[in-house]
Order: structure tokens, then C-alpha cells, then sequence
């Protein structure tokens, strides 16, 4: 029996009306979607905005804005559906792929901006592309068809034995210090004060 059978026939095993079954499925359907819905917003909304409007189209009134954002997440929508039904895997571990990658690009770039001072744009975005590189490189390194494809051998090179899935633990080190590294390589030295005019 799956999983999911087994959550949904449980409150009816354990005696309790059909009624629970149904309340339970609807719960977990109404999380799905609304993790879902907000993802999806978040991403179009994140196209339309950071991409078109800021690079290509500059001159868009807001009207045009929603109307691409919802264009975008359609487009969006179709991408994930044509994805989930190639069934690469199982969804949890792209879930939590997903989450290692988010936390090894975001959270440390965020993080360091937001409680010191001296981050820099350039140390974050170094952080970024650092935290990121190195979690994408842990996942694909110990992927077995791709170590197959490359005639490596099948056993996974598992660093400190921590899980693909859970490489942001590296990304989110490696990108918090390159941030501080590269933000006191990049920040600039305080302007000196100018002197006073009564003063010679």
C-alpha cells in the first residue's frame, strides 16, 4: 500500500467517520495548493518585474504588468506541470533540492545585508554565485546518472556523509564567507572630512 493511502485510511482504521478521511485529504490538498499558488506568483511576479520591466521594458504601465505577470505564470504553471509529469523523482527530495538551493543562494547574502553594514553589493553577489556553484556541483557529483554518464564510479563522494539533498549546509557556509570576504575586498575606504572653513 502507498503512503498516501495509508494517511487517508488511517483516521477510518482507527474508527473514527469517513467524514475525518475527507477533511484530512482536503488539508493536504489545500496545503499543496496554496504552497503552490504563492510559489508561482512569486516567480512570475519576479519575471515580470525584475527581468522585463527593469531590463527590456521600461515604459510598461501597471495594467501591463499584471496582465504579463499573469501570462508569466501560466507559462510558469505549464513549465512545472510538463516537469512533474516526466516524474524524474520522487518529490521529496526535489523539495528539499529545492530548499538547499534557495538557502545556499538567499540566506546568506540576506542575512549579511540585513545585520552588517559593510556588505557590499558585489561581496553579495559573489556569496550568491559561490553558495549556489558549490551546492549545484555537491548534487550533480554525487547524482548516479550522471557519475554513470561520466565513467566515474557509481559510489557517491558524500563530503562529511551529508546527503545531496541537504548540500545547502555547504552552499550557505561557503556563500556567508565569500559575502564577508568579498565585501571587505570591494567596500570602499570612508571619504575623509572635509575641513572646516574657519579652520586654515
Amino acid at each position: 500500500m502507498g503512503a498516501d493511502i495509508i494517511m487517508l485510511a488511517t483516521p477510518e482504521i482507527g474508527g473514527l467517520p469517513y467524514v475525518v478521511s475527507g477533511l484530512v485529504a482536503a488539508g493536504g490538498l489545500a496545503a499543496a495548493l496554496s504552497t503552490a499558488d504563492g510559489l508561482l506568483l512569486t516567480i512570475s511576479n519576479a519575471l515580470v518585474r525584475d527581468l522585463y520591466a527593469r531590463d527590456i521594458g521600461h515604459a510598461i504601465s501597471p495594467e501591463q504588468r499584471v496582465i504579463l505577470s499573469k501570462f508569466a505564470l501560466l507559462g510558469v504553471a505549464l513549465l512545472a506541470a510538463t516537469v512533474a509529469s516526466l516524474k524524474p523523482a520522487d518529490i521529496l527530495p526535489l523539495v528539499s533540492a529545492s530548499f538547499s538551493l534557495a538557502a545556499s543562494a538567499l540566506l546568506p547574502a540576506m542575512v549579511i545585508g540585513i545585520f552588517w553594514r559593510g556588505a557590499t553589493r558585489r561581496g553579495a553577489v559573489a556569496g550568491m554565485l559561490a553558495g549556489f556553484g558549490v551546492t549545484v556541483y555537491y548534487m550533480l557529483a554525487n547524482t548516479p546518472a550522471l557519475r554513470l554518464a561520466l565513467g566515474l564510479p557509481p559510489t557517491s563522494a558524500l563530503w562529511f556523509g551529508i546527503q545531496p539533498v541537504a548540500a545547502g549546509v555547504f552552499g550557505v557556509a561557503l556563500g556567508a564567507l565569500v559575502t564577508v570576504l568579498a565585501s571587505l575586498a570591494t567596500r570602499r575606504a570612508p571619504a575623509a572630512p572635509l575641513p572646516h572653513p574657519g579652520i586654515p
